[in-house]
């Protein structure tokens, strides 16, 4: 459980790249990550020991390894740009 800080892959097209300037600390309840089977759907990472996917992506569907709710400005912000995406 904790804060940690976001990296976005670089070079991607993605509508929350923008949020992810600055590196933004989000916050993590658990210790578990997805491994996602295709590298090219990660948008964002995390190191915490270990590398891991923190924002994946593909067509319209996005998932948060954080908490966004729990994130305060940053996740604010990450939220206000999916809710623009719909």
């Amino acid at each position: 459980m904790g804060w940690n800080q976001l990296r976005p892959v670089a070079g991607l097209d993605c509508p929350f790249v923008d949020e992810f300037a600055g590196n933004p600390y989000t916050y993590y309840v658990h210790s578990y990550y997805a491994a996602p089977s295709r590298e090219d759907i990660t948008l964002a990472t995390c190191d915490y020991g270990v590398r891991f996917p923190a924002v994946v992506g593909q067509g319209n569907i996005y998932a948060f390894q954080f908490h966004p709710e729990k994130s305060q400005a940053a996740g604010i912000a990450m939220l206000r740009a999916f809710g623009n995406l719909a």
